[in-house]
């Protein structure tokens, strides 16, 4: 059976059939589901369904308003982009951490065409070829670039390492942190973050894949409200200091907040904490219904919980 696809009126018409309160003109409702999906909307629309007894389909209560569906989408909206300025610092940062420790490491502007940082299982197949194979892809797309044709000689272009990973990804970042040497990690450790030398491998790297994550669910503009993360960061009960991070969501370690909290550790600018402490309180005092606890993993005292662990893991910051 072929699906026939609705107008902003049927839409409308469906919204109320399932008993949601219509408390505004139903014309700005239509010009609302004009700009925003109601596929899209639907994600967040879960979350106020009841099962009718009767049918046994998911209907509102009777309560539920349009402005409560819209309030919830334009909060979680103006969250990612809070989000997307403070994982933006912690993008830069690990890029420039990495390339100013190896280069200064290895004595050697092009360390990253080298092999010898890196392991690998198969090294026509490994992660690192591919990212090298997707930056050179990106550097011909961009070759009329002034950092490019600075670089160019001929036909050929070999950026220093501190430009070469300029056009990665985050997503290359997380890569590039997994694929080096645990060795080269514990040093690099040392030298730039506070994790414990015994953890800082397996936490460093996972902490960045989960920050990559959520930068992606961020840039492409996914639901965070009620969001359950699949890729999440390691626990670890037996060192002090990651129970103090982990307790307050011990039951559920993927939430939102508990990444939240990681983007913070790493974060070595405060103001931009502080900023985004200050964000979330305006949104907490604008969409005074929304429950960010629930929502979100936001615990009662998440304010001191950030505000402490600015930085946490970045040394001298």
């Amino acid at each position: 059976m072929a699906l026939i696809p609705k107008t902003t009126k049927d839409q409308l018409q469906t919204l109320k059939d399932k008993n949601l309160v219509i408390d505004t003109d139903d014309s700005q409702v239509e010009l609302f589901l004009e700009h925003n999906n109601y596929y899209r909307l639907r994600g967040y629309m879960t979350y106020f369904y009841i099962t009718d007894p009767l049918t046994s389909s998911e209907v509102f209560n009777g309560t539920t308003t349009f402005s409560d569906i819209k309030n919830t989408y334009e909060c979680d909206a103006l969250l990612r982009r809070s989000l997307r300025d403070l994982l933006e610092v912690n993008e830069i940062s690990l890029r420039t951490i990495y390339v100013l420790h190896f280069a200064n490491y290895y004595s050697n502007a092009y360390f990253f065409y080298e092999d010898s940082p890196f392991k690998f299982n198969d090294l026509r197949e490994s992660k690192i070829h591919k990212v090298r194979a997707s930056v050179k892809r990106m550097i011909s797309s961009y070759s009329h670039s002034p950092i490019i044709r600075r670089y160019t000689i001929g036909d050929t272009c070999r950026l220093p390492s501190w430009a070469f990973i300029e056009f990665m990804t985050f997503g290359d970042i997380s890569i590039i942190y997994e694929a080096t040497k645990d060795p080269l990690i514990k040093q690099l450790n040392n030298n730039h973050f506070n994790f414990p030398s015994n953890l800082s491998y397996d936490f460093l790297t996972s902490w960045i894949k989960s920050l990559n994550k959520l930068r992606n669910v961020c840039h492409h503009h996914e639901r965070l409200f009620f969001k359950n993360f699949i890729v999440t960061p390691p626990k670890t009960y037996s060192e002090p200091v990651f129970k103090s991070i982990y307790e307050m969501n011990a039951s559920n370690i993927g939430t939102l907040f508990t990444h939240i909290v990681i983007s913070v550790c790493l974060c070595p600018n405060k103001e931009i904490v502080t900023h985004f402490i200050d964000s979330v309180e305006s949104l907490k005092l604008k969409y005074d219904s929304i429950d960010f606890q629930s929502a979100y993993g936001f615990p009662t005292n998440w304010n001191d919980i950030l505000q402490s662990l600015s930085g946490y893991f970045i040394k001298n910051c």
